[in-house]
């Protein structure tokens, strides 16, 4: 409770000081979290999700199923994940097409870094 001549006790200074403390630190969490957000969201990168599209029908069309779009963005996304994902597909096959791919994720890596 404030003083009869208005003025702040040091315990009331105290915690306006940490709720003003608190409040900054939820605004730059805030912050953070929308700027990772910002970052994985596949809109923000449509040429990984459109080579994520292209990968997911090439593997489909070679008999191998159970990758969903969003893991392979994540994988076409991260330059040591993609290095393991164009090993597997020049495993995979030993066609034009299968270069191909390889020579895009390739391509890929070499842009990300």
């Amino acid at each position: 409770m404030p003083r009869k001549d208005g003025s702040l006790t040091k315990m009331e200074k105290r915690d306006i000081r940490d709720a003003v403390g608190l409040a900054l630190t939820v605004m730059g969490t805030a912050v953070s979290v929308a700027s990772l957000a910002l970052t994985l969201s596949p809109r923000s990168d449509p040429e990984g999700v459109e080579l994520a599209r292209d990968v997911k029908a090439f593997l489909e069309t070679r008999g191998v199923r159970g990758y969903g779009l969003m893991d392979l963005h994540r994988a076409v996304s991260d330059p040591e994940a993609i290095g393991y994902l164009a090993e597997a597909v020049g495993y995979l096959v030993d066609d034009p097409e299968g270069r191909r791919m390889v020579r895009r994720l390739e391509a890929r890596r070499r842009t990300l870094g």
